[in-house]
């Protein structure tokens, strides 16, 4: 539904703690289906309800094998919205730590898709619980797979912000700074290609952005230009010499 579950309460209008949907393990995140295992898994989902013979319990196995392949699913390490404000990377226990910025239907797509979420909150000006994630007033530093992340915020001075990073993903615009990185994303870059995904390995690093998963097509990711405002004109600045000639002309 959206994103969105019922909270049912009571008379006294306190959460119904009692109801299964609200029990701590009602549910459970899975890995999301690859793209093949959804057309595998439905092409057996097909024939097993075609069929009237002995072979269409044929059509488990490739069911079976789209299944399995969550086993192997490996999600993005490191989320960024478009804006730059929502941010969320991942723990050394797998979970996603969400910075908590960008609303809630983001926060509940990002815990679908790639969570579970961690259970604990973003620092601000501390480090994580497992010492990967440190924050300041300028910005972030994660590390990961070896790496260092800059998470910029900083438009004033970034060049002390992404130093020594390896990977820096900035919420504002860089305009040439930290160009000592091997991959810069800053603010316009998320406008023109939309949400980033990064996977962090030992053979690389890989992006993904909304633009490039949609490609060019009518409804895809494009940037929306902002609108110009279109200046008042002002009345032009009187001279003190006038409301005195104006008098004079009343007065005749």
């Amino acid at each position: 539904m959206l994103g969105f579950t019922p909270q049912t309460t009571d008379r006294q209008g306190v959460p119904n703690r009692s109801l299964p949907h609200t029990w701590p393990v009602s549910a459970i995140t899975l890995p999301i289906l690859p793209l093949w295992a959804m057309i595998v898994f439905t092409l057996g989902g097909c024939w097993l309800c075609l069929w009237q013979g002995r072979w269409r319990v044929w059509g488990l196995a490739p069911m079976a094998a789209a299944l399995l392949s969550m086993a192997f699913a490996h999600p993005p390490d490191l989320l960024v919205d478009g804006r730059g404000d929502g941010m969320a990377v991942r723990t050394d226990q797998g979970l996603l730590l969400i910075n908590g910025k960008g609303g809630r239907i983001l926060k509940d797509t990002w815990t679908r898709r790639a969570g579970p979420e961690a259970p604990e909150r973003w620092p601000k000006k501390s480090s994580s619980r497992d010492g990967r994630l440190r924050c300041d007033e300028r910005g972030c530093l994660w590390r990961a797979e070896g790496r260092v992340v800059a998470l910029v915020k900083d438009e004033d001075h970034p060049e002390q912000a992404c130093a020594g990073a390896d990977i820096v993903i900035s919420s504002v615009p860089l305009r040439g700074a930290c160009r000592g990185a091997k991959l810069v994303i800053d603010r316009f870059d998320l406008w023109r290609r939309g949400p980033h995904a990064l996977w962090l390995g030992g053979d690389g690093i890989r992006v993904d952005s909304v633009a490039a998963w949609q490609g060019d097509r009518p409804w895809a990711w494009h940037p929306h230009p902002r609108k110009k405002v279109r200046a008042e004109p002002q009345p032009a600045p009187q001279s003190p010499r006038e409301p005195e000639a104006r008098k004079e002309d009343e007065e005749d």
